[in-house]
């Protein structure tokens, strides 16, 4: 049995929603799901075809990722509707415009936390192990993309980035393989 409508704290759904994948315009989630996020505003699936050594076309991949806050299950903008650019430090060029946050938006997010630790909380921990190791797939699924955009938003080297990528995501691997003991 799944949790009442959406567990806001679904990472395989949010993931999949951060990462997205295919050109038919629907997310192909990392499990079976019953659960299902909201598409955020301006998320463009890839077009196919767009990959070149390892990497999704850059302006594809830039205009893939969700630019509001994720809060409760839901893609959100900030409370007073205030963005800011992102600037690639190589080049000066504004990469997005994200939601920037308010300290009402942070307490708000706190709240919703509270409540989605309580659903996973009570999720049995081999569903729990599942979802991390799901999650960690996903994640390395793209690391190259994930790669890229680490570089394009901080300036450090990609080898740098895949780097980080591969460390954060064993925190995944890991938790998953202590879920169930």
């Amino acid at each position: 049995e799944h949790l009442p409508q959406m567990h806001p704290f679904d990472l395989r759904a949010m993931v999949d929603q951060l990462l997205p994948r295919g050109g038919s315009g629907h997310v192909a989630h990392a499990t079976d799901s019953s659960v299902h996020l909201p598409e955020p505003p301006g998320l463009h699936p890839p077009r196919r075809g767009t990959r070149m050594m390892g990497f999704m076309d850059t302006s594809e991949l830039i205009r893939s990722v969700p630019t509001d806050l994720f809060r409760g299950g839901e893609w959100v903008p900030a409370g007073n509707r205030a963005t800011f650019p992102v600037h690639n430090p190589a080049t000066g060029d504004v990469l997005a415009e994200v939601a920037d946050a308010t300290p009402d938006d942070a307490m708000r997010a706190v709240d919703a936390a509270v409540t989605a630790g309580r659903g996973w909380a009570a999720t049995p921990p081999r569903e729990r192990a599942e979802l991390l190791r799901a999650v960690w797939a996903k994640i390395s699924e793209r690391a190259d993309d994930v790669a890229l955009l680490m570089t394009l938003e901080m300036g450090k080297a990609l080898p740098e980035s895949r780097s980080e990528v591969a460390y954060g995501t064993e925190f995944l691997r890991w938790f998953s393989e202590e879920a169930v003991r």
